[in-house]
């Protein structure tokens, strides 16, 4: 059995790293690794104490961290957080003979089932603290209901089968959705104030903002959070037909693109602007969820469509326009009870099963379920 680590913590800058280690010397590699002060050897050590000492680096010492020993042949690392530490420990424990796995590997080794080891790698992925607890619900809740879908198969009850599946399918897009952020475009017309508007959302400058229209000439992203959710929100260049500079025209192009593929596409209007046929035809558009009327702090010269108003400016009407977005990407949210598998492996493995049911083949569908 080979000796493997992983990171478990995801990757980049946070107050704490966890590294973790698998295999039937991890023990006495760490140990020559680690220069504790009341040098007692980790195999002598009670499961789940903490050695705190500091790491050893070409022969002298470096980062102080703390080595949580779980059983004879597993162990965490806890280090400072940041990618210059991990590394530094990878760097060693791969000249000790160690092979460095991907998270999922590791779980697997440590005898994790693959749901749950996949899982484990969603919790690491999740963005916000709400999608973190969804994940969290599902390591027991997942794992009852796949014994029940097991029993189901086995027994040859097809139809109730398929019916579990499907009740599950149905939350595919949601499941997703908790380690990848929504997708929501902001479009309209150059200088609407799509820009200012991201900005007040995100709480800080993340656009440029600039009265030249033209000035957004590519997709601009910026992530942030609304009511615990992940958006990632997607300022695009300024849609107009009489521009000839081939950056900009290139640049409407793309935002078009995202348009298409986005979660959420919200259309900003300027109500300081008289309201025209492209402002129509934008409106009209079936990609456009949301018609937001911007810069409200300014006197409004004839009446608009139906819309949500606000100003990018003072922050008027945003709640407003946040709630109709939620209300847009999660209308309804799933129960408390609910299974929802996140990892896009759960996803294929499930719809195989459910072919593999259809053709009543209990084996296959099995064989598909547990991913063997």
């Amino acid at each position: 059995m080979d000796n493997v680590f992983s990171q478990i913590t995801p990757p980049g800058r946070g107050a704490v790293a966890t590294v973790g280690c698998y295999g039937p010397d991890v023990l006495a590699i760490v140990d020559r690794c680690l220069r504790t002060a009341g040098r007692v050897a980790l195999r002598d050590r009670r499961a789940a104490s903490l050695a705190y000492g500091r790491w050893r680096v070409d022969g002298g010492l470096g980062e102080d961290l703390i080595v949580v020993p779980q059983a004879a042949d597993r162990l965490e690392i806890h280090c400072h957080g940041g990618t210059a530490t991990v590394e530094v420990i990878s760097e060693v424990l791969i000249n000790q003979g160690m092979r460095q796995v991907p998270l999922l590997d590791l779980e697997l080794a440590r005898g994790a089932g693959r749901w749950d080891a996949e899982l484990t790698v969603c919790l690491g992925h999740a963005p916000t603290q709400r999608t973190a607890k969804f994940i969290l619900r599902q390591q027991g809740l997942l794992s009852r209901w796949l014994n029940e879908l097991q029993s189901l198969i086995t027994n040859h009850d097809w139809n109730l089968a398929i019916e579990n599946i499907d009740e599950v399918l149905r939350w595919e897009a949601f499941g997703q959705h908790l380690i990848k952020p929504w997708s929501v475009a902001l479009c309209g017309r150059p200088n609407v104030g799509k820009s200012s508007l991201i900005n007040r959302i995100a709480g800080f400058e993340r656009a440029i903002v600039d009265q030249t229209p033209g000035t957004t000439r590519d997709v601009v992203t910026q992530l942030t959070a609304v009511d615990g959710w992940p958006i990632r929100l997607l300022d695009t260049a300024g849609l107009r037909s009489e521009t000839i500079d081939k950056v900009e025209l290139a640049g409407i192009s793309r935002s078009r693109e995202m348009i298409d593929q986005a979660d959420g596409v919200i259309g900003v209007f300027d109500a300081s602007q008289p309201w025209d046929a492209n402002d129509q035809e934008l409106a009209d558009d079936p990609a456009v969820d949301i018609i937001v009327l911007n810069k409200l702090d300014i006197e409004i010269p004839e009446e608009r469509p139906e819309c949500i108003r606000v100003s990018a400016i003072s922050g008027d009407g945003l709640p407003n326009l946040l709630n109709h977005l939620i209300l847009k990407l999660i209308p309804v949210e799933p129960a408390e009870v609910q299974p929802i598998p996140c990892h896009a492996s759960q996803w294929t493995r499930l719809r195989l099963c459910r072919d593999a049911l259809a053709g009543k083949d209990a084996r296959q569908a099995l064989h598909d379920l547990l991913g063997r």
